[in-house]
């Protein structure tokens, strides 16, 4: 009943027809002109930061640098600035409405590039960018395009704006500024607009305050360090958990966002709930108190950490319920229990064998490792290469295998797998 039903509606001719020229205009749009069309899709999805995120991701994919807002080149939305670029928009920052938006264009357009943070405040009508909005563009970097450090800009936000009101309000009351009287007036400003010479925010500080405003990370991510050691161990990335099999075991590694601690009804233990992002997105984690009790020390925010426990799929977004969280440093030593690596029988030669079995040779440790062959008929074998080939598993080692065989061939096993044939 329920078939024939959908069928009445769902997909008939003139609903398939329709979406087969959408899905052809697009693919079109994409393939020809991929920054135009990404930069029309993220203007469309703006106000989404989980769609955000993905087309950021694919954009990035396919080669296109998604670029931070800037005060000299962003307008309100999304802009396309060449073929591999995308500019953010002056709207995606948090406390800066339209108003402000309306009053940086307008300068901009009367007088060009702004060429410092002095110049900015004068000639933008600082009724509608207080301070509050000055602060969120200095923060996530949009004047970074003035060559200054965010905290310099910070640190010389207070004098700029003295300095400018009274400068409008001269002007208003059509009195000439004083800098109109001299005749080296450039020398003059620079003498008094002078600038502390002191280090920039740490990244950290940096990148959580273009989190805070933009919603993301856009000049770096603080996990972009750990990618590899990250990538090697987790099941899979957090935008494809609910890909997976609900109640199955997973290990997931990224940064703890947000911790909030709370009690259980019953027996009033400890326990935890916390945000987990990654690259692609983040996932809420909670620690019942018996895994918070030998984890308490790793469940702290901005922490780098992998969650071993179970998917719980049964809500609208995926769920981890943590066994152990489990700290990066101990990672290798805690979570590899063998190494599989992926082959296919098409093309393969005995010659990459024998380099294989050369470079396992190579690193010598305790875990095992097993050899998965993929047939074209997509049917896999499994074969154990014995204690003569047990590696220690290091980045050296990760690295040769890709070198050697492609990227994504070597899955860490955190758990013992099923016994294979053994040669």
């Amino acid at each position: 009943e329920k078939i024939v039903f959908f069928g009445g509606y769902g997909f008939n001719k003139s609903h398939s027809t329709a979406y087969a020229m959408i899905s052809y205009r697009t693919a079109f749009l994409k393939a020809n002109y991929p920054a135009e069309f990404m930069t029309a899709l993220l203007t469309s999805e703006r106000e989404n930061l989980d769609k955000i995120t993905r087309y950021i991701d694919e954009a990035k994919r396919m080669g296109i640098q998604i670029l931070p807002p800037d005060v000299n080149e962003s307008f309100g939305k999304f802009t396309t600035v060449s073929k591999e670029a995308i500019r953010f928009g002056l709207s995606a920052v948090k406390n800066v409405g339209d108003a402000a938006i309306d009053a940086i264009l307008k300068a901009r357009k009367e007088g060009g590039r702004f060429k410092s943070l002095y110049e900015f405040c004068e000639r933008v009508d600082m009724r509608q960018v207080n301070r509050r909005v000055m602060e969120s563009l200095i923060k996530c970097g949009t004047f970074d395009s003035l060559k200054m450090h965010r905290s310099q800009l910070a640190s010389i936000l207070d004098h700029a704006l003295d300095v400018a009101s009274g400068t409008q309000k001269d002007r208003q009351a059509g009195q000439m500024s004083l800098f109109d009287t001299f005749k080296e007036q450039d020398s003059f400003k620079k003498t008094f607009q002078e600038v502390p010479n002191i280090r920039e925010w740490p990244e950290n500080q940096r990148l959580a305050f273009e989190k805070e405003l933009l919603g993301f990370y856009v000049t770096g991510h603080p996990l972009a360090r750990h990618e590899r050691v990250l990538k090697t161990y987790s099941t899979a990335p957090i935008d494809q958990l609910g890909t997976l099999r609900d109640g199955s075991e997973v290990t997931v590694g990224g940064v703890i966002s947000r911790v909030r601690m709370t009690t259980t009804k019953k027996t009033n233990e400890r326990m935890a709930i916390a945000v987990l992002e990654d690259f692609s997105g983040s996932a809420e984690v909670l620690v019942f108190p018996k895994a918070f009790a030998q984890s308490a020390e790793q469940v702290k925010k901005e922490a780098v950490v992998f969650v071993k426990g179970r998917l719980s799929l049964r809500e609208e977004e995926p769920k981890l319920l943590a066994n152990e969280v489990i700290s990066l440093e101990e990672a290798r030593s805690h979570l590899t229990k063998g190494l599989t690596i992926r082959l296919m029988t098409a093309g393969l030669e005995t010659a990459t064998l024998e380099a294989l079995q050369n470079l396992l040779q190579k690193h010598p440790g305790k875990i095992p490792v097993t050899l998965e062959f993929g047939t074209p008929e997509r049917k896999r074998h499994r074969v154990e290469t014995g204690k003569k080939f047990q590696v220690d598993p290091s980045d050296e080692l990760f690295e040769a295998l890709e070198a050697l065989l492609g990227p994504d061939v070597v899955r860490v096993n955190s758990t013992r797998e099923p016994a294979a044939v053994a040669v």
